[in-house]
């Protein structure tokens, strides 16, 4: 999966599928450039919970439906702020370690020069 740099990383057709999926968007309206009535293009599942934290958050705030834009810009915030929480940060606490160990434990958990063989 590759790092979101831009809003415009959630498209217009996930915002879209998300809306009728949470009943804000009529299903009998299509889109004029849309052959039948099934999606080729899916929300990936790792989007999902950005656009719907997005859009709920934004109809509580605002008392109305947002825009396409509004909902592109909020996610995007939301992806953001989960990015900047890092791996070691939020399972730091997982385990119990003695309080005299969690610097060492917090260090060799961000060590770069250690390498991991997987299980």
């Amino acid at each position: 999966m590759r790092k979101i740099t831009s809003p415009y990383a959630f498209k217009t057709c996930h915002i879209a599928q998300i809306k009728e999926e949470l009943g804000l968007k009529d299903k009998n309206r299509i889109a004029i450039n849309r052959k039948g009535k099934h999606r080729r293009v899916k929300t990936p599942e790792h989007l999902r919970p950005f656009l719907i934290e997005a859009i709920t958050t934004l109809m509580k705030e605002e008392g109305r439906t947002p825009t396409y834009r509004e909902i592109q810009q909020k996610a995007f915030e939301l992806y953001k702020k989960k990015e900047s929480i890092g791996l070691v940060e939020e399972y730091y606490g997982f385990l119990k370690v003695p309080p005299e160990d969690r610097d060492f434990v917090k260090k060799v958990a961000e060590s770069e020069e250690i390498f991991y063989e997987g299980m």
